[in-house]
């Protein structure tokens, strides 16, 4: 999950993949996508949903780069809007929350 601001500006990205390798060009997923394995879902400010696009990922020591470009509903005017936004140089971190499933005896 990647988050970037820039002024009034946001984009959100979350990338999925089966495994742990991030590196590739992942389609965008549409909203509420639950099953694909490997993708991507992203929004911006004012933007609905991006609803098709591409993102690309690379890595390398510890830290990844991505590039975004997609296009989706703006709501308030009621229009397709174009996203193109980058990442750069972001560290990379272990998970800070566990998933894992415990059940009670």
């Amino acid at each position: 999950m990647l988050e970037g601001v820039d002024g009034g500006q946001g984009v959100l990205l979350w990338v999925r993949s089966r495994d742990s390798t991030v590196g590739g060009e992942y389609q965008v997923l549409a909203r509420g996508d639950s099953i694909t394995p490997r993708g991507a879902a992203g929004s911006a400010r004012f933007m609905l949903q991006t609803a098709d696009g591409v993102v690309t990922i690379s890595s390398a020591g510890g830290r990844i780069d991505a590039q975004v470009r997609g296009s989706g509903i703006d709501p308030n005017a009621g229009r397709r809007v174009a996203l193109d936004a980058s990442f750069q140089a972001v560290a990379i971190t272990g998970d800070t929350v566990s998933c894992r499933v415990q059940l009670k005896p």
